[in-house]
C-alpha cells in the first residue's frame, strides 16, 4: 500500500487522497505521527511535499 500510494503521489494522482482515507487506520500504525502530517499535505493536493515527507520516513 505504501508503494501504491508513493506511485500516485509521484503521478499527482488524486486517487492518493482515497487510498489515504480508506487507509487511515493502517497508516498511522506504520508511519506514527508523520501520517498526520502526511494527511494534510495530501488534502492540499500538495503530493510534492506529501511524498517527501512518505520518503523520509521511510528512509532507514
Amino acid at each position: 500500500m505504501l508503494k501504491e500510494l508513493d506511485n500516485l503521489l509521484g503521478q499527482a494522482d488524486t486517487a492518493a487522497i482515497a487510498l489515504f482515507e480508506i487507509h487511515t487506520a493502517t497508516l498511522k500504525t506504520a508511519l506514527g505521527p508523520v501520517s498526520e502530517t502526511l494527511g494534510q499535505q495530501i488534502s492540499l493536493f500538495d503530493f510534492e511535499a506529501a511524498r517527501k515527507t512518505l520518503h523520509t520516513r521511510l528512509s532507514p
